[in-house]
């Protein structure tokens, strides 16, 4: 990335920082986002003499929130920059192994293994009175 690049999103992110602290409508905000808009050093100048006109505290208070956004952008940046086109064998199909029939799995196998008399069938296992029978 060159240097220029990394200037307009530092500059970026120091707009929306601005305009998130002081307000939209503040003349601070309005300098900064015509310098970033414009980019003219005339602009920029202009921003920098508004900018530092600000109290201290404001100023380090920007200066805070704008370093943790760009901290923010930069792991989100990093986060997502894998390109998954390298990748040489993504044309392959991948195989999902098929149960043959007959064989159940191992759950299944558990349940049949029950006694007969935790099972219910035919009769309420409580009671020994017969249920409805079933057509066979």
């Amino acid at each position: 990335m060159d240097t220029e690049t990394q200037e307009r999103r530092a500059l970026e992110i120091l707009v929306d920082t601005v305009s998130v602290t002081l307000g939209r409508s503040n003349i601070v905000t309005r300098e900064v986002r015509r310098a970033f808009e414009s980019g003219r050093p005339v602009d920029f100048f202009t921003a920098k003499a508004a900018f530092n006109a600000l109290p201290s505290w404001q100023r380090q208070q920007i200066g805070d929130a704008a370093a943790e956004r760009a901290w923010t952008v930069r792991r989100l940046f990093r986060a997502t920059s894998r390109d998954w086109r390298d990748i040489g064998d993504r044309d392959k199909t991948i195989l999902f192994p098929v149960i043959p029939r007959g064989v159940q799995p191992n759950g299944a196998q558990a349940a049949m293994a029950r006694p007969a008399a935790a099972r219910p069938a035919g009769g309420t296992p409580t009671t020994g009175t017969p249920g409805p029978k079933r057509p066979a």
